[in-house]
């Protein structure tokens, strides 16, 4: 087993105070490049807008996910948390365990502002479709969610629900031609800009693995936002790696152990997929947080009685 982690800083510079970020864990990813001139594995894809009704670009011109960064009309693909180590001789090939996003305002607390909801089981054909026949602006996407709130100062976490999909060993992504084994272990096939347009691999069903992230709209200009990605994978090593491989295990009954937690979760702990991280802070602090977000004499009144605590 291994645990991987990637962050993601973003900033709202020059109004782009809406975007979203769609994250399929069961894929190992590679960044977009506008200047490619092959076709990458693309699975976490990030775009940021000057207006919540912008849809994002996939022409043969400008493909989805291959801008210079998530700021273009394009949006980018990102690396997955696990790229930097599948991608070396050590793994021969893993499958997603457990995986989750989270999403952090880092501005001033004075600044807060706008909206965030949370998204989850969004298929991959949705992402370059979704609108239309569009890829989905952030109202679009706001409709979707089923969690949408005012942005708060706690970082909000969202896990990965597994699907049949998780059960199979992936590798970085094989690129073929032509034929049937066009994008094994590929989530997205990334256009190359000026030669083809993005589109969803066919190594499995698009909707046999679905995709997390989160949706924002009206951040102050000029903040900052973190997205950190936490991924589990089970791996097995490469022949060249003079690694001894694990022997094949199986649950006693025999049935699909990931499917028997899913269903635990979702029967003893609903809602288990997501959650606000409230982070610590000094008296001082949530003096000034009440003096911002809360009645003036609501504020005092508190900060009073923390201060004198």
């Amino acid at each position: 087993m291994a645990r991987t982690t990637r962050v993601v800083e973003l900033s709202t510079e020059n109004a782009h105070s809406h975007g979203y970020v769609i994250w399929f864990p069961d894929y190992i990813g590679i960044s977009g490049s506008s200047t490619s001139t092959t076709q990458r594995n693309g699975s976490l894809y990030i775009f940021q807008a000057t207006s919540s009704s912008l849809n994002p670009t996939n022409t043969v011109a400008a493909p989805l996910g291959q801008g210079g960064s998530a700021r273009t009309a394009n949006g980018q693909f990102f690396n997955d948390p696990m790229l930097p180590i599948a991608s070396g001789t050590l793994v021969q090939d893993c499958r997603t365990a457990a995986a989750c996003a989270k999403w952090s305002y880092t501005g001033r607390n004075d600044a807060l502002a706008g909206r965030v909801g949370y998204l989850n089981n969004v298929p991959r054909e949705a992402l370059l479709t979704g609108d239309s026949g569009l890829p989905p602006d952030v109202n679009n996407l706001m409709l979707y969610s089923d969690c949408v709130a005012r942005c708060p100062m706690d970082t909000l976490e969202n896990k990965f629900r597994p699907t049949s999909a998780s059960q199979y060993y992936r590798t970085t992504g094989t690129i073929a031609s032509d034929g049937p084994d066009l994008g094994t272990d590929c989530c997205f096939l990334a256009g190359i800009p000026g030669t083809s347009a993005t589109e969803v691999a066919q190594g499995i069903s698009s909707g046999s693995s679905n995709g997390i992230g989160f949706i924002w709209s009206g951040v102050a200009p000029d903040s900052n936002i973190v997205l950190e990605f936490f991924k589990v994978v089970e791996w097995r090593p490469d022949m060249a790696s003079t690694l001894v491989a694990a022997p094949a295990t199986s649950s006693a009954n025999g049935l699909n152990v990931v499917s028997r937690a899913i269903a635990f979760l979702d029967h003893k702990h609903p809602g288990w997929q997501r959650r606000a991280m409230h982070i610590a802070a000094t008296a001082a602090a949530r003096v000034a947080q009440l003096a911002f977000t809360g009645p003036a004499n609501l504020a005092i009144r508190t900060g009073v009685q923390l201060l004198s605590a």
